[in-house]
Order: structure tokens, then C-alpha cells, then sequence
């Protein structure tokens, strides 16, 4: 009975979380705040990339607040952390990322799923490579293939963003420069707009003056 009512419960969930016409996907809370963004890949033969994943912590203005990647494998305020399974011993995954949205600093508006090849090398010598994002047991979207994009060396897989008091996410699949997430700043403010971010509106209230 209780492994039926869990299924009714995962059926639920998946109804709710259907892609809703390019806003994203809804992240219930009646499921948790705990989300893992799951990366795995295969190389072509001896091919050298190094490949991290990165989430980075943005605030309303798109200003970095703190990242979690090779180098910082846990974010200041707790909320996220990083881990490398070598031997995919946690459900397939290379590397996950676990981020525990109760304990997310609320100055933080949107968390960029950034996958970069460190050494330089570009995405052509991966032969594939997925990037999954998971409540609880249940994925709430479809996979993002990663694998042979091109001569890049950065994917930008997808962006959780806030609207308060919840969180979405959105796939996104969008390539471009950088080792590292400092070097891809211009590929997330490109596509932040795909999250709701309006850089024109923010630029207009900055420049606002009361009286004129």
C-alpha cells in the first residue's frame, strides 16, 4: 500500500512538472527542498577534458554572489554541494551537485547549471555527456545532452529561478566560451532573459529619478 501510494505520489508530481509553455518547470515544495543536478559523460578514446560542474549563485541583478565548482565544493551558506564519483557509484553520475533550497541565502534569485571543460579542451572530444536534474527520486525534466557541442568548451545546461516564494527551472542548452564560470560570465547574461531576468527593465529602475 505504501509503495502504491508513493507511485500515486511520483505521478503527481510528473503531471505537475510538464514544461508550462517556456516559463519552466515548476519545483513543488511539497516534494522537498533538496534538488541534485546529476552530470555523466563518456570520452572519445585517450581524449584529455577535464569537465566540472558548476552552479552559480546570482542575485536579482545578475551579480555573483557565490558559485560552487572545482575549487569551492561547497557554497558559504551551506545550500549547495559538490561531489566527484569516479567510479559512478552514486546512480551513474560523475559528479553531483546537491542544492538544499531551505537553506539558500534569499538574496539568491537564480542558481546557473554551468558545465565547463577546465583544461581548455572543447566539447568535440566528449562523446556523450547528459546533465539531469532530480527531486527526491523523481527527474523534473528532460536530460540535457552535452556531448560533441561543437568547439566549445562551456554548456550552460539550465537555470533554476526564483518566484517568490517558489522556485522553477528551465532547460536550456546553450554553448560558448570559458573554462570556468568566471570566463562564461557573458554566456549567462545572455541567456539569463530566458529566466525571467529583464536587463532593460533593470537598467530603466537604476536610472530612475522621482520627479522626472
Amino acid at each position: 500500500e505504501k509503495s502504491s501510494k508513493k507511485q500515486q505520489n511520483l505521478n503527481m508530481y510528473q503531471a505537475k512538472i510538464k514544461n508550462t509553455g517556456g516559463v519552466g518547470q515548476k519545483i513543488d515544495p511539497a516534494f522537498g527542498p533538496i534538488l541534485s543536478v546529476g552530470i555523466t559523460w563518456e570520452l572519445f578514446g585517450s581524449a584529455d577534458v577535464d569537465i566540472d560542474g558548476t552552479i552559480v549563485m546570482l542575485d536579482d541583478c545578475g551579480a555573483t554572489i557565490d558559485a560552487v565548482f572545482y575549487n569551492k565544493l561547497r557554497s558559504d551558506d551551506k545550500s549547495n554541494k559538490r561531489g566527484d564519483n569516479k567510479n559512478k557509484t552514486d546512480k551513474g553520475y560523475n559528479e553531483v551537485i546537491t542544492i538544499d533550497l531551505s537553506k539558500l541565502n534569499y538574496a539568491v534569485s537564480y542558481l546557473v547549471v554551468l558545465v565547463n571543460s577546465y583544461n581548455g579542451a572543447s566539447f568535440k572530444k566528449v562523446e556523450s555527456a547528459t546533465c539531469s536534474i532530480v527531486q527526491g527520486e523523481t527527474k523534473i525534466c528532460d536530460d540535457v545532452y552535452l556531448g560533441a557541442s561543437g568547439d566549445s568548451n562551456a554548456v550552460l545546461a539550465g537555470i533554476f529561478f526564483r518566484q517568490n516564494p517558489l522556485w522553477s527551472y528551465v532547460n536550456i542548452m546553450a554553448t560558448g566560451p570559458g573554462k570556468d564560470f568566471q570566463e562564461s560570465r557573458k554566456l549567462i547574461l545572455k541567456n539569463l532573459p530566458k529566466a525571467g531576468f529583464d536587463a532593460v527593465l533593470l537598467k530603466e529602475s537604476k536610472n530612475w529619478t522621482t520627479g522626472k
